[in-house]
């Protein structure tokens, strides 16, 4: 990401964007080494299952079952626990990264003396993520409770329908294709961009930058209520704290007098190509055919824009 590329012509909204597909990345390359944590897992879990020799769940007995809950836990602790304290920090140095380039960024295109925060993942780790409540490193590793607890699952309905031990192997194994395909994926991309835009936000504030504006990407997968904020300018103390849901991909960009001459026949990014830097989400929603807003919006909706 090079600062060099900021110039007359590109506007500072795709910069924000090319920054949060950046974070987005990284947030790819740790969900990448997670699931490859949990393929290993999955072959550990199975062999522990199989080692009961049952010809089905149900005689089970309490005993034995405390033994299996307290083997499986123990390998998800031991597979899990360092490679998410590892994203953790990984996610830090990709947000101290993100928050030096912020400040290169507004220095070049402003003129203006712009002081560096001194930890900037700090402060994201101090600030609960707006979509769920949680803290960041608490909420990344959570996950390895929410393994345990959808495998636990599994095993309980298993004794209730007296599933053989081969068919809880296979219901297993549907429980790690959902967590690496929702939980994980959803859980550290959530995280990475918390992370990335809370340190921004905080080098604004630093700088005593008052006034944002909302920026939603362009396509048919904003969420309704993000997409009604994109293009606001509004007062810093009262932006939006992204992201405000799981997988939430909208950002906050400084609105400073200095880079009006960057908007002037700049451009952004949509999915159907490239639109005026300035153009508002309905702005943007209201070029397409009723057909278009009805399949994506609904109908009621679909009205509400045209």
């Amino acid at each position: 990401m090079k600062i060099d590329k900021i110039h007359t012509g590109q506007s500072i909204v795709d910069y924000a964007l090319e920054m949060a597909i950046w974070a987005n990345q990284v947030a790819y390359g740790q969900i990448g080494d997670i699931n490859a944590v949990l393929v290993r897992l999955e072959k550990q879990i199975a062999a522990i299952v199989n080692e009961l020799e049952l010809d089905d769940l149900s005689k089970i007995n309490k005993k034995t079952l405390t033994r299996l809950l307290s083997d499986m836990r123990n390998a998800e602790a031991a597979a899990l626990s360092q490679q998410l304290t590892e994203a953790v920090a990984n996610i830090g140095q990709m947000t101290d990264a993100i928050a030096l380039a912020e400040v290169a960024v507004i220095h070049k295109l402003t003129a203006r003396k712009i002081k560096q925060l001194a930890e900037p993942f700090r402060v994201a780790l101090n600030t609960p993520i707006a979509a769920v409540g949680e803290m960041l490193d608490g909420f990344v590793e959570g996950l390895e409770s929410t393994v345990h607890a959808r495998l636990e699952r599994t095993i309980r309905i298993g004794i209730a329908k007296q599933w053989t031990l081969q068919e809880t192997v296979r219901a297993m194994r549907d429980d790690f294709d959902l967590i690496k395909r929702r939980d994980v994926e959803a859980v550290v991309q959530t995280a990475c961009h918390h992370a990335f835009e809370t340190a921004r936000t905080a080098i604004y504030k630093a700088n005593n930058i008052d006034q944002v504006q909302c920026v939603v990407t362009l396509d048919s997968r904003a969420c309704k209520n993000c997409a009604a904020l994109g293009g606001l300018v509004v007062d810093i103390k009262k932006a939006p704290r992204y992201p405000l849901h799981p997988r939430c991909r909208c950002v906050t960009i400084p609105w400073l007098p200095e880079l009006e001459e960057y908007d002037e026949g700049a451009t952004r990014a949509s999915s159907e190509g490239y639109v005026n830097a300035n153009v508002s989400s309905f702005e943007w929603y209201k070029r397409h055919s009723d057909g278009w807003l009805n399949d994506t919006f609904g109908a009621t909706i679909a009205t509400v824009i045209k």
